[in-house]
């Protein structure tokens, strides 16, 4: 048993390494706001207030820690995800933008969140990142619960245009620009929940450098779903790497300036007169050159 969850284990352990644990309730509960994300992207978001009471103590920690400005509302857990109003595309960018999440290995740059007030969140939730989290719940010292706004989602081609960035209204706070936003919030949404389950345990370099690993040893088995026949040649196969600039790996000699981890997989294809792809002609090179 402990063989089969080797790839989990791994992934598990870089997430608690970001202060967040992450559980199989967590991955399930992201593959259903991609759903709700793809098919109903501008209705408000309702699921959360009909399941969050059953949840496990690792989806309000995590959660908590999305939409929480400073280390008191994080400990106190006030205000709570249920107090604030998203559709369910801004919800999903709340969770994977690289604006907004502090895990760094599912973090994306699709957007930024508009139709209610953002700050940056306090350092010490963040890692040194600078991050932003919704602020208007509805409430005040007044006004002890209303309805507040309801936040919406604008997509990576929305919210900056060359030279020109998105800035707060006196023009202190930057909040993104141009070269760092590429990838349709859309086309994540549904990466999330069409195909094999999972997209955070499955699609992105950890769980290949996880495979090669057990390929060479007696996990290359097909009783453990690799079947590796040749595990001396794995060294050899013919790879290709596309790095993202804000990524985990930081800065490299070959990189996507502005690219965030899971960027290379999901930038926009079809606004090549916008921004162009900077994957697709090199990865079909590749495919072309070791066709044989």
């Amino acid at each position: 048993m402990f063989k089969k969850k080797i790839g989990l284990l791994f992934l598990t352990g870089f997430l608690c390494l970001a202060g967040v644990p992450i559980g199989p309730e967590v991955m399930a509960m992201l593959e259903i706001q991609g759903l709700l994300a793809y098919a109903l992207p501008d209705k408000e978001h309702t699921a959360l207030d009909r399941v969050y009471g059953y949840a496990g103590e690792d989806v309000k920690t995590t959660i908590q820690k999305y939409i929480s400005e400073n280390f008191v509302q994080n400990f106190w857990g006030s205000p709570d995800i249920l107090d604030y109003r998203f559709t369910n595309e801004a919800l999903l960018g709340l969770f994977f933008d690289d604006n907004f999440t502090h895990i760094d290995m599912i973090a994306a740059s699709m957007g930024f969140m508009y139709n209610g007030a953002v700050a940056e969140k306090a350092e010490v939730l963040t890692g040194g990142q600078t991050l932003f989290v919704p602020t208007d719940s509805g409430w005040d010292f007044w006004r002890w619960h209303v309805d507040g706004p309801l936040y919406k989602w604008a997509d990576f081609d929305e919210v900056a245009r060359p030279g020109d960035p998105l800035i707060s209204q006196d023009g202190s706070v930057v909040y993104t620009t141009f070269e760092t936003e590429m990838s349709r919030i859309r086309d994540l949404a549904q990466a999330l929940y069409c195909g094999p389950t999972n997209l955070v345990e499955w699609y992105f370099p950890v769980r290949k450098m996880v495979d090669m690993m057990a390929a060479i040893t007696d996990y290359g088995a097909a009783s453990y779903g690799l079947n590796c026949l040749y595990p001396s040649k794995v060294p050899d196969l013919p790879q290709i790497a596309f790095v993202g600039g804000e990524g985990l790996l930081g800065s490299t000699d070959d990189v996507i300036p502005g690219a965030n981890h899971m960027d290379p997989m999901f930038i926009s294809a079809n606004t090549t007169g916008f921004k162009p792809n900077p994957v697709i002609g090199p990865l079909l090179d590749f495919v072309e050159n070791n066709l044989n």
